[in-house]
């Protein structure tokens, strides 16, 4: 059986309340020796992003379900 997750957010700027539009969004699974990354998405003209992971890409020995995480970064890789 395939199980497919998804995530869905919204990147605003935390003073303003503003949406922030094309970013990168990383989703990664914390793990013992090496994090996982999930999926990646950018972020639209309303800050929205949504993305899609498979179950095989936490599930291990230990994992029943992922550790989430994510990094975010504008076009400059900051």
């Amino acid at each position: 059986m395939k199980l497919e997750f998804k995530i869905r957010g919204k990147v605003i700027e935390r003073e303003s309340k503003c949406p922030l539009s094309g970013l990168l969004v990383r989703a990664y699974d914390k793990d013992f020796l090496f994090d996982d990354l999930l999926a990646t998405a950018t972020t639209d003209s309303n800050g929205s992003f949504e993305m899609l992971y498979a179950g095989r890409d936490f599930q291990e020995l230990f994992d029943s379900k992922p550790d989430i995480y994510f990094i975010i970064m504008d076009k400059k890789g900051e």
